[in-house]
């Protein structure tokens, strides 16, 4: 005869542990362009047949991860969850920006009801820094920042002579992720025990981001396979909220876009 846990056991199932949420966070450059970032640089017409060729072969490719939630670099009021549910009727032309054109067209595909923007905007003043950096005269600074300049023109002077899918592996590979770190990590050394215009910066840098995080957090559920499409220098800092964060699991987006 069996104990009686034993036989309890086998009569009443097993508890399912809930299946954790995966996050990929999609580290992009803009194709529309703004201009709105600190470093300038030109693009082509991503409405070109070229690149909608290429567009839709990433689309492609991250289908293959199934996502079931997309998030995008929209503040919730910015109605970008409307102009998706107008182009699924039909009366909305997708514009010339990655949330369109990534974001909304794999939504479609995968049958989602909606998309999540999750954005929370704030400005970046880099005045006092570079301020700072001219009253100390510190050479140091100065000598980094042209360095690490050049390093992102080059790479950006180089997103026209490469295919869609090509950049983003450049951008989500682990050497471009930590450079768009280390510049707002650099910007730490600037104080002089009263004033840190670096340590502001990059404060309000991650409060824009926990915000992000936030907004990401409170509707992620279990078993979701969650795609967060959002400019390359947010994606350190989101990468490693999800990480720490426990309740995740981060997907890296390089393993379905060298598929």
């Amino acid at each position: 005869m069996l104990p009686l846990l034993v036989a309890a056991a086998i009569v009443m199932p097993m508890k399912q542990t809930p299946t954790k949420p995966q996050v990929m966070i999609l580290g992009t450059y803009h194709f529309a362009n703004p201009k709105a970032d600190l470093i300038k640089t030109e693009l082509d017409d991503h409405m070109s047949p070229k690149r909608q060729n290429e567009i839709a072969e990433v689309v492609a490719l991250l289908a293959k991860y199934k996502p079931t939630k997309i998030m995008v670099e929209r503040p919730p009021e910015d109605g970008a969850n409307d102009r998706y549910h107008s182009y699924l009727e039909g009366k909305y032309t997708l514009a010339v920006n990655e949330i369109d054109q990534i974001g909304m067209r794999l939504a479609k595909q995968m049958g989602n009801k909606d998309i999540f923007p999750i954005d929370y905007r704030s400005d970046m003043d880099f005045d006092p820094v570079f301020a700072f950096a001219k009253e100390k005269n510190d050479q140091a600074f100065f000598s980094y920042f042209e360095s690490a300049k050049a390093d992102v023109e080059k790479m950006l002077n180089g997103l026209p002579t490469h295919t869609v899918r090509e950049n983003y592996l450049t951008m989500n590979s682990p050497e471009s992720l930590h450079q768009a770190m280390e510049f707002y990590v650099r910007l730490l050394r600037l104080n002089d025990g009263k004033s840190y215009p670096g340590a502001d910066l990059l404060a309000g840098w991650y409060s824009r981001n926990l915000r992000i995080y936030g907004n990401m957090a409170k509707v992620v559920e279990p078993g979701d396979r969650v795609l967060v499409i959002f400019g390359q220098g947010h994606a350190p800092i989101l990468r490693q909220l999800v990480v720490d964060g426990g309740d995740m699991e981060l997907v890296e987006p390089n393993q379905f876009l060298k598929s």
